[in-house]
């Protein structure tokens, strides 16, 4: 379902971000695609114009870009502005690596939603 971007049911979520202020999507990369459910998700996305998002990928070994990209077209289609990306392999979660690319990764989002705090 992943290669073919197919979409998945998902529990009640919260697609609706008139409420919120930086939206940050973490998903897994599934045959170099997000996950049927994270394609539920942001179709049902509302309410997102001109909100800030980042993505944040998790792998095996590759396919982070394209995964980014069709969360960032998804999402940008909908009016929301594009922050960062990061990307980690899930062996660096596994052995607790992964420190220095969140810290970065945070850091992007912190300079853009401080002035919203």
């Amino acid at each position: 379902m992943a290669a073919f971007g197919m979409r998945a049911a998902i529990r009640p979520a919260q697609t609706d971000l008139a409420g919120v202020d930086f939206l940050v999507v973490a998903t897994p990369v599934w045959s170099r695609k997000v996950p049927p459910y994270i394609n539920e998700y942001l179709a049902l996305v509302s309410n997102a114009r001109g909100k800030p998002f980042s993505v944040l990928v998790e792998m095996r070994g590759s396919g982070a870009e394209k995964a980014v990209a069709v969360v960032r077209k998804s999402l940008e289609a909908k009016g929301m502005r594009f922050v960062s990306s990061a990307s980690t392999l899930e062996s660096e979660v596994d052995a607790g690596q992964f420190g220095p690319a969140i810290e970065e990764f945070a850091r992007t989002i912190v300079e853009i939603a401080a002035p919203i705090a």
